[in-house]
C-alpha cells in the first residue's frame, strides 16, 4: 500500500504540466507522458508493450481496425478510412473517435 501511495505522490509532483496517459493494455498499464498537446499526433506507442493505440479513445490500434465504417451526425455513411487515406498524408482513422491519425 505504501508503494502505491509513494508512486502516486511522485507522479503528481514530477509530471506537473504534462498530460499523462496509461497504456490501455491490461498486461501493461505503463504511465507515459504526452508532449504533443492538442494539435499533435493522435497515435501513441507504448515503449514497454510496443503496441500502438489511439491517444483520445485509448483503443489499441489492432482493435481499432475491426470497424471500417462509421455514421456521421447527419446519418450518412462515410468511409473514414478512405477519407484519411486520400487526404494527401496517408493517415488512418480511429474508428472509435473518428479522428485521422498520423
Amino acid at each position: 500500500m505504501f508503494k502505491k501511495w509513494r508512486d502516486a505522490l511522485c507522479e503528481s509532483m514530477v509530471f506537473i504540466g504534462f498530460d499523462r496517459i496509461y497504456c490501455p493494455s491490461n498486461d501493461c498499464s505503463e504511465l507515459m507522458i504526452t508532449e504533443f498537446g492538442e494539435g499533435g499526433s493522435k497515435r501513441c506507442m507504448c515503449p514497454f508493450y510496443l503496441k500502438q493505440f489511439c491517444y483520445k479513445c485509448k483503443v489499441t490500434w489492432q482493435d481499432a481496425w475491426l470497424y471500417m465504417r462509421r455514421e456521421t451526425r447527419d446519418g450518412n455513411n462515410v468511409d473514414f478510412d478512405f477519407v484519411c487515406m486520400n487526404n494527401g498524408w496517408n493517415w488512418k482513422s480511429c474508428p472509435k473517435c473518428r479522428l485521422c491519425i498520423q
